[in-house]
């Protein structure tokens, strides 16, 4: 039974890597009704329901992957993601910090952290974590872009256009970097 769980579960990330999302769930659903003590299948069958668009039901996969394996940091930052998707900030954040405990350099982790802080107002913690992922990748567009972003937030028009100077140097070709970067600048001229 254990090589048709397999046999599944590869095919689910072949056809969730290739964009074939429904498919790919009911992959992951059939390993499951055949072993539904595998964790990498409740984990995966998460991100494909992420992937749809689905993230209440993808959280209590994750939440189930996490019963069977409560020390993966991977599944605590997937399901920190998903809840920072449905707006379930402060439940984010914890999850972040569970997966940053076991794997504090983990840039990604940083990043999303920031998200959900920025997400409930938090605008000055959400700084800080990103310049956490910024310090363990320096060359983390979107972590620079969005540091941009809350510094706007907080009237930084000076740094704020520095962030966004920063994601535009890694990806020149980033117009919402550049678009944000014109507003920092002239937020930062109208200031007395």
């Amino acid at each position: 039974m254990g090589s048709d769980v397999d046999v599944l579960f590869n095919r689910g990330v072949e056809l969730y890597t290739s964009g074939h999302y429904p498919e790919a769930l009911a992959c992951f659903d059939k390993a499951l009704s055949l072993d539904p003590e595998d964790a990498d299948c409740w984990k995966n069958r998460g991100i494909a329901l992420d992937a749809l668009g689905r993230a209440n039901e993808a959280v209590a996969s994750y939440d189930k992957a996490l019963e069977l394996r409560p020390g993966d940091a991977t599944i605590w930052l997937a399901r920190g993601n998903s809840l920072n998707l449905s707006g379930e900030y402060e439940e984010a954040v914890s999850s972040c910090d569970l997966a940053i405990a076991l794997r504090p350099g983990d840039p990604i982790a940083w990043f999303i952290r920031g998200n959900a802080l920025n997400g409930q107002n938090s605008l000055s913690e959400a700084v800080e974590s990103y310049d956490r992922a910024i310090a363990l990748k320096p060359d983390y567009c979107e972590a620079w872009y969005n540091k941009g972003n809350t510094l706007l937030e907080l009237r930084r028009y000076k740094d704020a256009a520095e962030a966004y100077e920063k994601a535009i140097a890694i990806d020149p070709g980033h117009a919402d970097a550049k678009h944000n970067r014109e507003m920092a600048l002239k937020g930062s001229e109208s200031r007395p």
